[in-house]
């Protein structure tokens, strides 16, 4: 026997998306909420497991990458948009594939899914003979 399917809020028990976040400039109509909107926010399920490549010459990938990320109400990954990032392309690459593969217990409202969208910084510090004495 398979449990049933997670409740799905209706329109009429949530409130409506902040202005611009439902529809266009999201990645469906579904509505978007912002973590400060929610009565619980997601919880990624797993670790964030990047595949950083090796860069040729001791290179490392040190820098910084802001993304944003969508959250469906069941747990998925609907998109995830590069916002900005002064990494290598490579570690970049790297970081938007592993967002996009993984997956959260949805942000909630009310006891209700939701899908949400957040601002994630990435911050990776100078290697250990590069920083300043």
């Amino acid at each position: 026997m398979t449990a049933p399917p997670e409740r799905q809020a209706s329109a009429e028990e949530l409130p409506a998306p902040p202005p611009g976040q439902q529809g266009a400039g999201s990645p469906s109509a579904i509505g978007y909420f912002p973590f400060k909107a929610l009565s619980k926010e997601p919880e990624a399920i797993g670790e964030f497991l990047p595949k950083l490549p090796a860069l040729p010459g001791g290179l490392t990938g040190k820098g910084k990458l802001t993304i944003r990320i969508w959250i469906n109400p069941a747990g998925s990954i609907d998109r995830v948009e590069l916002l900005t990032g002064d990494m290598t392309y490579a570690y970049r690459q790297a970081m938007l594939d592993a967002f996009s593969k993984m997956t959260f217990k949805p942000g909630e409202i009310n006891h209700l899914p939701v899908g949400t969208w957040a601002d994630v910084v990435i911050d990776f510090p100078a290697a250990p003979a590069e920083r300043p004495q």
